[in-house]
């Protein structure tokens, strides 16, 4: 369940109005004030997580005077811009007192907001029984405008009680979720009509339910890898940078574009999916099925496009793992007592702070073999939450052999891969498995990788294995043949 966000300049409103909803309203999510600063670029947002909340009371007039009218719209000029571009799947209802009595405030109903509220209506006796209809109405209004559907088609949708037919193995995985709220994202998605029938649950370490059905939607049938996730912000990311992955001129062979671009929101959770072939399947279940040499000459095509235009340049691990992995405990072997260690034992640190030339450019970020789907039509990949190329504002650049690590781990781990020393080592570069894609990863086709690449795809290899121990639902087995690996490679 999400919190409720009410921003004001008045502390006298914003006080009554979070008491009402407690005390009179009985709304059962938490409500915390907020009174931004206009003279900060982030308006002070950063000092709390937006993306926690799930509906916003914005005041109009947040300036430090009120002239007779709303002479200040902040509310609508800066702050609810800075929502939208921040977290624009959070349903944002205006306060003010100025409903019905002036220009400015009437153009708010065409402005964005998705709800208009009077504030002494806030505070009537009748405002208890309207106010779930007033939030559900703003919950539905965004949507809606994110998708270019009416509410009434939403309601619609909500309204329909056609049976969705998962079985007990899938009921079971729904714990996090809540049946309730799976079933009214699938309905607000419009993935919930005719023919539903729910194919396989996706094993995956990001404690989001990923799965995948077929329905019936737009008169005909279509096949989905859907995608859900108490956590919006994340799914919000991993659409905006495939709309990047595009903008990059990266072509529909080699991903698939979403349902939507940006997430269904409900009850604090989110939901995305992307459309696959009928018959497709991910790169592990091909591998299974064929081999890890022709599941790799399938993909390549698709790697081929992805990471065709590169650059070479020198760069320090320390640094580059710090910015992917995020942790420099999982780098330096902090907490000792953990086999993470391992990876300092036979890396020392002068190692991680020389300069490596390696190859670099766009980096999908979460390259495993559930994120590449293989279909008659050839590959696609998916999840690009991560992805940089060489050109991105955002910190940092991408390094292919890190994605070639991540694949080559991920391998391991479904058992699809077997050679944990050539891993550890970074001898796997050179193995005959490999040999369908490791020219797009290396600086000299000719001559294989060098003993700079095999370094940094060694370290690469390492932390990914830390990375798979930090994980609470790492399956006992999983688990202890990484920690075996560790031990035997550092013996």
């Amino acid at each position: 369940m999400g919190k409720i966000l009410i921003i004001e300049n008045n502390t006298y409103d914003a006080k009554d109005i979070k008491d009402r909803l407690k005390e009179v309203i009985k709304d059962p999510r938490e409500a915390y004030e907020f009174f931004p600063d206009l003279g900060k670029d982030d308006l002070g947002f950063s000092t709390i997580a937006i993306e926690e909340y799930d509906v916003v009371l914005l005041d109009l007039e947040l300036g430090s005077t009120a002239p007779n009218g709303p002479g200040d719209p902040y509310g609508r000029d800066i702050v609810l811009r800075y929502l939208r571009n921040h977290a624009r799947w959070i349903p944002v209802i205006l306060l003010s007192t100025y409903l019905g009595s002036d220009d400015n405030v009437a153009e708010c109903s065409t402005y964005g907001f998705d709800g208009l509220l009077h504030k002494e209506y806030f505070r009537s006796e009748r405002f208890t029984a309207v106010w779930p209809k007033i939030d559900r109405q703003a919950e539905l209004c965004r949507v809606a405008s994110l998708t270019g559907r009416d509410v009434f088609q939403l309601q619609y949708a909500l309204e329909s009680r056609s049976p969705l037919p998962w079985g007990e193995t899938f009921g079971r995985q729904l714990a996090r979720i809540g049946e309730d709220t799976l079933r009214k994202l699938l309905r607000l998605a419009g993935l919930a009509g005719g023919e539903v029938t729910f194919e396989a649950i996706e094993q995956g370490y990001s404690g989001s339910l990923v799965f995948r059905e077929r329905c019936e939607r737009g008169g005909r049938v279509a096949s989905w890898l859907v995608k859900v996730s108490r956590n919006p912000a994340k799914l919000d990311r991993e659409l905006r940078r495939h709309r990047k992955v595009f903008l990059d001129g990266v072509t529909r062979r080699v991903t698939v574009p979403p349902l939507w671009w940006a997430p269904i929101v409900a009850d604090s959770t989110g939901l995305i999916a992307y459309e696959f072939e009928r018959d497709s399947k991910s790169l592990l279940e091909f591998i299974q099925d064929n081999s890890l040499k022709d599941g790799l000459e399938v993909v390549r095509p698709a790697l081929l496009e992805l990471y065709g235009e590169m650059r070479t340049m020198p760069i320090t691990p320390l640094i580059e793992f710090a910015r992917y992995f995020g942790k420099l405990d999982v780098i330096k072997g902090i907490p000792t007592e953990s086999v993470v260690s391992a990876f300092a034992n036979h890396q020392p640190n002068n190692d991680l702070d020389e300069p490596l030339t390696l190859r670099y450019g766009r980096h999908h970020g979460d390259l495993h073999s559930r994120n590449v789907l293989i279909s008659d039509l050839g590959p696609a990949i998916i999840d690009f939450a991560h992805y940089v190329s060489y050109d991105d504002k955002e910190p940092g650049h991408g390094i292919p052999l890190l994605d070639l690590a991540k694949l080559s781990v991920d391998l391991w781990v479904n058992e699809c891969f077997s050679g944990t020393e050539e891993l550890l080592s970074g001898k796997a570069l050179e193995s005959r498995d490999l040999d369908p894609i490791i020219d797009l990863f290396i600086r000299d086709k000719s001559n294989g990788p060098s003993p700079e690449e095999a370094k940094f795809f060694s370290m690469g290899v390492q932390c990914h294995f830390a990375k798979y121990l930090s994980y609470p639902e790492l399956p006992d087995d999983v688990r202890g043949r990484i920690e075996e690996g560790f031990k035997n490679y550092s013996s």
